[in-house]
C-alpha cells in the first residue's frame, strides 16, 4: 500500500507541469513519473542502499514503478 502511495504522490507532482488534458497529460506525467523513480533507484543504487525503512529497498521502489504502470 505504501508504494502505491508514494507512485500517486509521484504521478500528481507531474500533472501541474505538465498539464491536465485527459488524453496526454496523465500519460506524460506518468511517464515522467516512471524517469524520476528510475533515476531514484540509480542515485540509491550508487548510495549502496544506505539507511532504514522502505524508501531504502530497491524492491520497494520497483513496486512504485509497477504501480505506476496500473494506474
Amino acid at each position: 500500500m505504501a508504494s502505491k502511495g508514494k507512485a500517486a504522490q509521484i504521478v500528481m507532482a507531474f500533472l501541474p507541469v505538465v498539464g491536465q488534458d485527459p488524453y496526454t497529460g496523465i500519460t506524460t506525467a506518468k511517464d515522467c513519473a516512471k524517469v524520476a523513480v528510475k533515476q531514484i533507484i540509480d542515485t540509491k543504487a550508487k548510495d549502496q542502499w544506505m539507511g532504514v525503512g522502505p524508501e531504502n529497498d530497491p524492491a520497494f521502489w520497483n513496486e512504485v514503478l509497477t504501480d505506476i504502470d496500473s494506474f
